[in-house]
Order: C-alpha cells, then structure tokens, then sequence
C-alpha cells in the first residue's frame, strides 16, 4: 500500500481495498476435512506456523520445577503473590488462571505451558504484521520464524520468565500499529496504545523502544497526528496498565503474606533498607519506586570499560558462531555463562541490511524495527547485571522485522532462486542449530531436584522453623513447601554466600529450629560439620540444622 493510501486511511477517507480473488476449492476427490476447508495460503501458513512451533517448543519444553527467577514465577503464580520488582503483576495473573487448568503434571509446568502459548502468539502477531506490510506470505514466515527459533526467544518460550510474556504483547502492538496506519480505525490506535503500555508496565525498561512507534507513525502520514481526543484516549490507555499493576500492589502488598513476610525478615535482620509502604504519599511513593524497579538501577549505568565486552557478546550471539564452536558467551566475573546458541544468525542479519538498504520500500516499518532494536540496544548497554542478554527479546524483534521486509525483495533472473534459499535458510538455521542448545526437556537442575521435592513433601519439618540459603536455591523450597505443602508457617529466608551464617545465627539464638540448604554457599568443613548435627531425614532433602555452634 503506498503512502497515499495508507494517509488517506489514517484521516478518515477509507484507503482503496485490493480486489483478492476468492479462496481455491478444494478438489472435489480430496478428503471429506479438506473440503469443508478454506484453503487460502495465508490460513495455511499461519497454522503450519503455530503448528511448527508449538511442536518444537512442546519437544524443549522445562519438564517442571526450575530455579530462580523461573521457581519465584511458578511459585508466585500458584499463591498469587508478588515477585521480585517490578513485580510482573500481568503474567501473574495469567500464570495463576493457567495454573488452575486441569492439565499436567503440576502447576509448574503449566507455568512452563503459558510460556509455549506466549512465545507461539507473539510470532503469529509478527508473521501477520510483515504480512500486511509486505502481501507476501514467505517474508512473514521468515521473520515470525527467525525470531522463534533464535535462542533467546525460543529458551524463553519454553521455561517460565517473564522476558517472552511482555515480548508478546510488544509484538501484539507491533501488529496493531500497521493494522492502524494502513486502515485508520482508532481501535487499532487504542489496541496498539494498551498492548504496549502492558509491555512497559511488565518491564519498564521497554520505554526505550517506545519512542519507535512514534516515528513509525510520524513517517506513515503526511497529515497532522489524528484527532486530540484519539490520542488522549490512546495515552490514557497506554497508562491504563502501570495504573493498573500499582493497584494492584497496593492491595497486595501484606507483611503477613509468605512471600513478604520472608523478604522482609532478612531485610530487618541485615539492617538494610526494606521497600516498604509505609502509609499515605510514602506507601504510593514506595509502591511506584517497586513497580518502575528503581530497585536496580543502583547496578545499571553507561561504563566505557564494560561496553566493548557487552558488544562483543552480542554480536557472538548474532554472529552465529556458537552454532559452530560450540563456544558460549563469556563469562561476566565468574557467574554462570550467558547464553549459547544463536539468535537471528548472519543469514538473518543480512536479510535486515537489504531491509536498511531498500528503506524506502517501507519507511515507517524499517524504522520502526530499527529503532525497536537501538533502543533496546541502549538499554542493553546500560544495564550491567550478569545477565545482559536476556533483556535483548524486543531487539531481536526487531532485526527479525526488519529481516522480513529484506526477504520481500525480489530480485530478476537466477538471483531469485538464490535468494528464496537465502530467506529459508536464515530460520531452518536456527532450529538446526539451536535445538541441542535451548532443549529444557532434559534440564540437569530438574532432574537432580526431582527426587528432593517428592522427599520433602512427605518430611514432616517442624513447625515454625527458618530455612536460610541462596536465592537460587530456597526459592524451590518455597514453591515446594508453600505453594504445593501449604508449610506457609516455615519461613523461607534468603541469603548470600557472605550472610547465610549471620542469618542463621539469628534465628538459633532465638531457639527457632533452623536449617539452611547445603548447596551453594558451605564451605567443606562446614557442610560436614552440619551433616554430623542433622537428622538423615533432612539431609535427604538437601537441608542442614543449625545448632549455633
């Protein structure tokens, strides 16, 4: 559609509809399914999209129970609770109505399950996108499959985080805007205007790609922005979900429920500052402050030293290399690598260079996946956790955009081949490459906690007692024991290697029986030393008394 028509659109004139000619029948000797069909391409790709990678994700799907970030999301789901900020109150919600289907075998893996449905729809909503930018089917499939078979993507579509959730709604917008400017409906506007504005209030970090669906728009017309009232209602509802998730925190937000109650309890103990909410301005204030998670940026910050490192990760994450060498990122001062595998691929990239050398075929959407993927490149380069390559899900997004509109080109003669190998290629690397990479189905951490869940729902721990340990790990024992148990009376405390003992002390010195987790954070003599005092029954289940010796 050219800028004429999609102008006359957005004004209110009605943009000129193509003819398209009626769906083919069905051959009247094809089976009785196929003949009751609608045998249009596009319903066809879309179903052998969903299908594909549904199945592959389904094939590398977490079997259940994870660690971490994963475990505090799976737990939280069930209880309905808060996680660590900014709190993800929307996957949540949706984890909580996912965890009360009656399927699987618990509601850790349907956690997991929400992941796949995630991960499945935000493709679909960027096939459809580049396929009404574009009219062509093949450049749709390249793009929504050059995203869900990149690493990143597709290990985040199959194990419970919150990178993919947010990931789909940002994609819902992405498909919203360009059903906005090449019809004009304000509804389309105001789909647009709330699927981002979830996006940001799951990760509000996300503004940073925000101001890239403006300039989409702004080179998508030659007339003024739309009515006042459009855009007033438009910005309203782009504010309607961070709202919405302070709300929800507010009400919420109970010292006495588990999860704040443990939190808390450390907090005080180390004496450091708790976000608490205090009451009147300073409960809003505090309940702002944990919904934005300025918690983090204390850690975050542009660092000359740290950039060169952070740019050569990405690009081995790009480049393609891990596919060969099987080489992973680097490590970031001795914490667990980043990812293996690869996203987007060399193939893929330079489907996005004849994207940016053919802008002017599609200007509003070259930049709209351009600036997609520099602003989450600055925010990338600004946070400087150990994990910096998770958060790159709306980048990728975005050079898998742009790889979509460089596979519409169509070159004359032999090139045309070649260059249809070229597009096909770029995904079916990928999912050769990255399957051993990104396959959960078999996870190590699983299969090693597997048999301590089913001993620790049968150990009969005593009542009112202190569990201390890392983050990574007495997360698993909070969804074990308050989540499936219900033991919300055993207080579940968590500690860094440097703390753990001063934590426990604590508690041993007010005669409250307390254990802490043998793995992560005991030196040898002290795990020994804590075998000899512990009942076998506990050892079994990974967890050491304290005696306060």
């Amino acid at each position: 559609m050219n800028a004429d028509c999609i102008c006359g659109g957005v004004c209110g004139q009605g943009a000129r509809r193509r003819s398209r000619p009626p769906a083919p029948e069905a051959p009247r000797h094809a089976p009785a399914i196929l003949r009751g069909m609608s045998l249009r391409p596009n319903r066809v790709a879309l179903v052998l999209l969903a299908a594909s990678l549904a199945l592959v994700y389904r094939l590398t799907l977490h079997p259940g129970l994870a660690s971490g970030d994963s475990a505090e999301l799976q737990c939280m789901s069930a209880l309905l609770g808060v996680c660590h900020p900014p709190g993800f109150r929307f996957e949540i919600l949706a984890g909580w109505l996912f965890s009360r289907l009656p399927i699987g075998p618990s509601v850790a893996w349907r956690i997991n399950l929400m992941m796949v449905a995630c991960g499945v729809l935000g493709c679909l909503a960027l096939h459809g996108a580049v396929r009404r930018i574009t009219g062509r089917i093949l450049p749709a499939l390249v793009a929504a499959a050059t995203l869900g078979f990149s690493s990143v993507y597709w290990a985040f579509s199959t194990l419970a985080e919150v990178y993919v959730f947010y990931g789909m709604f940002l994609l819902l917008a992405v498909y919203a805007t360009v059903r906005f400017l090449q019809g004009g409906r304000a509804g389309w506007l105001f789909t647009a205007a709330l699927a981002l504005g979830v996006a940001v209030a799951e990760r509000p970090s996300e503004l940073a790609v925000a101001p890239a669906f403006l300039l989409a728009v702004l080179l998508a017309r030659r007339q003024p922005a739309p009515h006042v009232g459009r855009l007033a209602a438009a910005a309203a509802l782009f504010l309607l979900p961070f709202v919405a998730t302070v709300s929800l925190h507010l009400c919420w937000y109970d010292e006495q429920r588990p999860w704040t109650r443990d939190r808390l309890l450390a907090e005080r103990v180390l004496g450091r500052s708790a976000e608490e909410p205090g009451s009147g301005v300073g409960r809003l204030t505090a309940a702002l402050r944990y919904c934005l998670g300025l918690k983090w940026t204390t850690h975050a910050g542009f660092d000359p030293q740290e950039t060169p490192r952070d740019l050569r990760q990405y690009a081995w994450l790009l480049s393609g290399g891990g596919a060969w060498t099987g080489k992973q990122i680097r490590k970031f001062r001795g914490a667990e690598p980043q990812f293996p595998g690869t996203s987007i691929g060399a193939a893929g990239l330079l489907l996005a260079l004849v994207a940016l050398l053919r802008w002017k075929q599609h200007p509003p959407w070259v930049a709209l996946g351009l600036g997609m993927f520099v602003g989450n490149l600055a925010f990338y380069l600004w946070h400087h956790p150990w994990d910096n390559l998770t958060f790159t899900v709306p980048g990728l997004a975005g050079l898998a955009l742009l790889a979509g509109l460089g596979a519409a080109w169509q070159p004359r003669g032999w090139r045309s081949a070649a260059w249809g190998v070229l597009c096909v290629a770029a995904p079916l690397f990928l999912l050769v490459a990255n399957y051993r990479a990104v396959d959960r189905s078999r996870d190590p951490e699983a299969q090693a906690f597997a048999p301590i869940r089913e001993r620790l729902l049968k150990t009969d721990l005593p009542r009112n007692c202190v569990i201390v340990g890392i983050y990574w790990t007495t997360v698993a024992y909070r969804y074990v024991l308050h989540a499936e148990a219900g033991r919300t009376d055993i207080r579940i405390v968590d500690a860094s290697p440097h703390n753990w003992a001063r934590l426990a002390n604590h508690f041993v010195q007010r005669g409250e029986p307390t254990f802490v987790t043998l793995e992560g954070q005991l030196d040898p003599q002290t795990l020994r030393r804590l075998q000899q005092h512990t009942e076998p029954e506990f050892q079994r289940v990974g967890l050491g008394r304290v005696d306060g010796d």
